[in-house]
């Protein structure tokens, strides 16, 4: 599981997720999610190549949109630099087709009801892990 998904899930510090989810229906691509995700910190990404040769390399990095949502002051890469490349290892095997839950049993069931969206989630997902990446350095 994904490091920020745990720390949310698990409820270390975070009581969100147990009681907010994804709004439903939300299916997306590898490639939407890398880009909402370098969005998100202010970094603009173009992709170059088709399926596992895709590669995406940054377009522009908005420095002051990274020191005022996040107190970050510096990147580890430059405009042109690649910073994803798809790797055909990595992916699901053919025999899962198709991957998207209903929440509808919960909603009637408990009255559970997403609320946070995909960009909500991608953020929650970032700032779990720049807080993780801060508190590693300060243990280390």
């Amino acid at each position: 599981m994904h490091r920020s998904i745990a720390r949310e899930c698990g409820g270390f510090s975070s009581k969100r997720l147990p009681t907010t989810g994804c709004w439903r229906p939300v299916r997306t691509t590898r490639r939407e999610f890398v880009e909402e995700t370098f969005a998100n910190v202010g970094i603009s990404i173009v992709w170059r190549g088709s399926d596992e040769h895709q590669k995406a390399t940054i377009e522009s990095i908005d420095r002051a949109a990274l020191a005022e949502r996040f107190d970050i002051n510096s990147v580890h890469g430059e405009v042109g630099d690649i910073i994803v490349e798809m790797d055909a290892h990595y992916y699901r095997s053919t025999g899962v087709d198709y991957l998207v839950s209903d929440a509808s049993n919960a909603e009637k069931s408990i009255g559970w009801g997403a609320d946070t969206r995909f960009a909500g989630l991608v953020d929650i997902m970032i700032r779990a892990d720049i807080e993780a990446a801060r508190h590693d350095r300060q243990t280390t």
